[in-house]
């Protein structure tokens, strides 16, 4: 369930990145997935060009729910040849 916070309430930050073959309904079902969770998307920025997708998310959240964010974007991205990485800061 997602939750507005104020910033300093999250304990940790993250870069999503989702890059492939893909277009804008990749980053509209990426946002989906994040949404169920409890964080804040700060930025997000997306490049399509010629069928390719770059889609980057900066996430402020609890880093207990790492793996588990990458998990479920993996799990829902890889079989369509999307790469997905999530890298704390």
């Amino acid at each position: 369930m997602s939750a507005e916070k104020t910033a300093g309430q999250f304990k940790a930050s993250a870069i999503i990145l989702i890059s492939g073959i893909g277009d804008a309904a990749a980053t509209k079902k990426a946002e989906a997935i994040l949404h169920t969770y409890t964080l804040k998307i700060s930025d997000q920025q997306s490049i399509y060009m010629a069928g390719r997708l770059i889609s980057a998310f900066y996430i402020e959240f609890d880093p207990a729910h790492a793996q588990a964010i990458e998990n479920e974007l993996r799990e829902f991205f890889n079989p369509m040849q999307l790469d997905v990485a999530l890298e704390l800061l």
